[in-house]
């Protein structure tokens, strides 16, 4: 158990040093970078902890890129990207190179985060009940955003952190897949964030939760056909 501990403690110090490093120190070769590049470094280090964790010290993780397929897991990437398009082209008449691409960077952000977080994190803790891991995971989770405060502001934000870590480790724990919960992360970041709102991007607040609601249905309908396929093979 105490070696367990130590090594959740090595990928830990990776993921916050790291992190503080990028956002916080953020080194004149950092800060010239285009932001689209900072913004995806700047939740890149649960991802390098991760592959140290796997690759230095051998430890396993319970989740793989293709648990659902690898048609069913690229048709659910390419979903989003071609939805927000039409929607594009719906609402302005044209398709501009702009969305896609956010909405590309925004599931390459959440799997950087998901990969440490559920892929590593949540292997680790394996041996606890669901809730005890997820709580646990938000409880490191949330200090490596880097956002303190002690105000109401500052809790619902932990709130909502608890509030993922228990949705997107389910959709982990059921799935197997390490893109899945990349997704809902993406998903939820281009709802609560201001970059699917920005004047260059052209696309409502009301395509996007029609766009991401579809999504979730279509993730939701690979999971329930993975899981019966994956019983009846169990069966025989």
């Amino acid at each position: 158990m105490l070696k367990k501990v130590g090594y959740i403690a090595i990928f830990y110090v990776i993921a916050i040093a790291i992190r503080f490093y990028i956002v916080k120190v953020q080194p004149d070769f950092i800060a010239a970078l285009h932001p689209i590049i900072k913004g995806l470094l700047s939740g890149i280090s649960p991802l390098i902890g991760g592959l140290v964790m796997m690759c230095v010290f051998k430890r396993k993780i319970n989740y793989r890129l293709f648990s659902v397929g690898k048609l069913s897991t690229i048709a659910l990437i390419l979903l989003p990207i071609v939805l927000f398009a039409i929607s594009e082209y719906i609402e302005t008449g044209t398709i501009t190179y702009t969305l896609p691409i956010m909405i590309s960077v925004s599931i390459l952000y959440g799997f950087f985060e998901e990969f440490g977080w559920r892929g590593y994190l949540q292997s680790e803790l394996s041996n606890l009940k669901p809730i005890y891991k997820y709580f646990i995971i938000s409880l490191l989770w949330y200090p490596w955003h880097l956002d303190f405060g002690l105000d109401m502001a500052h809790f619902y934000s932990y709130v909502f952190i608890l509030g993922g870590s228990i949705g997107m480790g389910y959709v982990a724990d059921k799935s197997k897949s390490l893109v899945l919960p990349a997704l809902f992360h993406a998903f939820s970041n281009l709802i609560f964030s201001n970059i699917t709102f920005n004047n260059d991007i052209h696309v409502s607040f009301t395509s996007t939760i029609i766009v991401v609601a579809i999504c979730i249905v279509a993730i939701i309908v690979v999971m329930v056909k993975t899981g019966r396929k994956n019983k009846d093979t169990s069966i025989i």
